[in-house]
């Protein structure tokens, strides 16, 4: 278990309100980090100050089996992170992209050479034609 995670679990180790099992786990991090033990034992003593606050003015609102599934409740409904309502694929997601961009180059070049066809080029001039001259044929000296 990570830090992250176990951050968002300690108020409920702290108020007993974790499964055993959740409860093993994170206790083998605490054990393990210094930083997650001093933070359960401020929930606990921030726990402990509140239960001797509301002893001394012995005015409950909630009965014990109220808060018990109102906790109950709010234990097995984690919340999960407002995320896109489908996963995405960043491999997959590039891949289509790259595609797409392909698609579109090869769309602009069929479109510029087929489409918008060039203008043809009119020559400035009229090309004059060389005649081929002969040369006369000289034999081959030979020694």
């Amino acid at each position: 278990m990570n830090c992250k995670k176990a951050k968002k679990r300690i108020p409920l180790l702290a108020g007993r309100e974790l499964s055993a099992k959740k409860a093993l786990r994170l206790k083998k991090h605490i054990q393990s980090c210094a930083s997650c033990q001093r933070e359960l034992k401020e929930y606990e003593a921030a726990l402990a100050r509140i239960r001797v606050v509301a002893q001394k003015e012995e005015a409950k609102d909630w009965n014990e089996n109220e808060w018990k599934a109102l906790m109950k409740k709010a234990v097995s409904e984690e919340m999960e992170p407002k995320t896109f309502p489908f996963k995405i694929n960043p491999k997959l997601a590039l891949a289509y992209g790259f595609a797409l961009l392909a698609i579109l180059i090869l769309a602009g070049i069929l479109i510029k050479y087929f489409v918008l066809k060039p203008k043809s080029i009119t020559p400035l001039a009229k090309p004059t034609i060389v005649k081929k001259i002969e040369s006369p044929k000289i034999p081959p000296i030979l020694p």
